[in-house]
C-alpha cells in the first residue's frame, strides 16, 4: 500500500480578481503621472511674487500683476520634455513662443491645465474661492478640467471653479481689456539710457562694449506684446544700423561700430 502525503492546499487568485488589480495597480500610475504637471509645489523652482516682466529662456515672456505667485523649473522645461509654469496666485499675461515638440502648460489652483498653442492669453486663479480666469487676445488655448477639454478663441474668456466644478465660457472684446502690458518708450534716449532701462526691466545685464555706441540715440515706443526683450534689442539694431548685439540667456553683449547720429 502506498501511502500518499495530503496534497497542501493551494491558494489561488481568481483570474479576474488578479486583472482588476493590476488595473487598479496600472489607474493609480497613470494618475500620479498625469498629476505630476499639475503639482503646485514651487520647491526648486524660480518663485516670483511681484509685479514683473518676465523673459523666459524659449524667448516667451509673462507679465506678472502684483500680489501674484508663480513658478517654473530655471531651464522651463520639465523631464517630459513640457514647458511648465505653476500659478498659484494673482494674474499673469503669457506671451508664448510656438515650440511643437516642447508644449506650453499652465497649471492653477491644482485642478486646470492650459495647453498653449502659441498665443497670448491671461490667467489669474483666486485660490479662497476655487475661481480661475483664462482670456484669449490671440491665438488658441485649450484648457484640461476635470473631464473637460475646452477650446479658447481670441475674444472669448472661460470661467471656471473648482469647488462646483463648473464653467462658463463667455465673449469680450479685446480691444476694451486693459491687459498688464507695460510700455516703453524713448525719446531721443541714449543706448546707455536704453541698456539702463533693458537692465531695470526684464533683469537682464546689458553691456555695451564700445563706448562710442553709448552716445548713439534713438526714439521708438513699445507697448503691448512688443515689449519683449528679443524685440527691443532687434528694433534698436536695426534703427541704429550699426550695433549688433550677441544673448545669452539674460546677459546681452553690444557691439558694433560709431552711429552716425
Amino acid at each position: 500500500m502506498i501511502n500518499a502525503e495530503p496534497t497542501p492546499a493551494v491558494s489561488r487568485v481568481p483570474v479576474l480578481s488578479l486583472i482588476a488589480l493590476c488595473s487598479a495597480a496600472l489607474l493609480a500610475f497613470l494618475f500620479v503621472w498625469l498629476k505630476g504637471d499639475r503639482a503646485e509645489s514651487c520647491d526648486d523652482k524660480v518663485v516670483v511674487s511681484q509685479e514683473r516682466l518676465l523673459d523666459l529662456p524659449d524667448a516667451s515672456s509673462i507679465i506678472t500683476s502684483t500680489a501674484t505667485v508663480l513658478c517654473y523649473a530655471p531651464t522651463l522645461v520639465n523631464k517630459d520634455h513640457r514647458r511648465v509654469v505653476n500659478l498659484q496666485s494673482g494674474s499673469a499675461y503669457f506671451e508664448i513662443a510656438p515650440d511643437p515638440t516642447k508644449p506650453f502648460l499652465v497649471n492653477t489652483l491644482g485642478a486646470a491645465t492650459v495647453e498653449v498653442k502659441g498665443t497670448g492669453f491671461n490667467v489669474s486663479a483666486d485660490p479662497e474661492q476655487g475661481i480661475a480666469r483664462i482670456a484669449v487676445a490671440h491665438g488658441l488655448v485649450v484648457v484640461h478640467f476635470h473631464d473637460e477639454d475646452i477650446e479658447i478663441t481670441p475674444g472669448h474668456q472661460l470661467t471656471l471653479n473648482t469647488r462646483t466644478q463648473t464653467t462658463r465660457l463667455e465673449s469680450f472684446d479685446p480691444n476694451r481689456v486693459s491687459w498688464p502690458f507695460p510700455k516703453l518708450s524713448f525719446q531721443n534716449a541714449t543706448l546707455e539710457e536704453i541698456a539702463r532701462t533693458l537692465d531695470s526691466h526684464f533683469h537682464a545685464t546689458v553691456i555695451i562694449k564700445n563706448d562710442e555706441l553709448k552716445k548713439c540715440t534713438i526714439t521708438a515706443e513699445f507697448e503691448n506684446e512688443q515689449v519683449t526683450l528679443d524685440n527691443i534689442l532687434q528694433t534698436v539694431s536695426l534703427a541704429l544700423g550699426t550695433m549688433k548685439y550677441d544673448r545669452r540667456e539674460s546677459v546681452v553683449i553690444i557691439h558694433g561700430e560709431q552711429c552716425s547720429n
